[in-house]
């Protein structure tokens, strides 16, 4: 069954923990190159930073262990939508796939609209691309939707990770760590070459 492929335009603000992400792990490089790695300012915002990756991280996997439940899809447009970004002077056009689908657990009908574990999984720069992932959602038969056991209400139609959502958290992860590894190494070399010294 096909089902009609609907466009809209959109203006909206988007500012997220993304973002704020991004602008830590820009800030903790620049301080670390003027302060030589030595600043308290560093293992705070490197501490932050690994702590939101390692959410992060187990946020979007906890749908692994979510139970596979038939779902029926209803509904399926494509918005496109002019992002307004922090410190962007003109908009990022992105092209973003809606999904309706409903499920029934437990005799009771659920409907949900989460394509996978975080919304930008699903963001599309080429509006060709958003427009095959919407066709391979229509085209499927058996429709199945991951719901979460512990509450029912929770769905996504994909388990995966995007490869854009892994490479944020690696970048926020290795961001926050690198530099406060290095500014622990420097702080530690001239005791230990003290100790090979002597």
């Amino acid at each position: 069954m096909q089902y009609p492929v609907k466009e809209q335009i959109n203006f909206k603000n988007d500012i997220s923990l993304y973002d704020f992400a991004n602008i830590f792990m820009f800030a903790i490089w620049f301080i670390a190159f003027f302060t030589s790695f030595c600043s308290i300012w560093i293992y705070i915002l490197g501490t932050t930073l690994v702590f939101y990756s390692t959410l992060l991280y187990f946020y979007v996997s906890r749908v692994k262990n979510w139970i596979k439940t038939p779902c029926k899809v209803f509904h399926i447009s494509t918005k496109t939508y002019h992002l307004l970004r922090l410190f962007q002077r003109t908009s990022t056009i992105v092209h973003i796939p809606h999904v309706s689908y409903e499920y029934s657990i437990d005799g009771k009908t659920y409907t949900q609209h989460s394509i996978q574990a975080t919304k930008r999984d699903a963001w599309f720069s080429d509006k060709s691309n958003a427009y095959t992932f919407v066709q391979k959602l229509t085209r499927k038969k058996d429709t199945k939707a991951f719901v979460n056991p512990k509450d029912p209400k929770e769905a996504v139609l994909f388990q995966e990770i995007s490869g854009t959502t892994f490479f944020h958290i690696l970048g926020a992860f290795l961001c926050g760590s690198f530099p406060m590894l290095i500014g622990v190494v420097y702080e530690m070399l001239p005791y230990l070459l003290k100790y090979i010294i002597k």
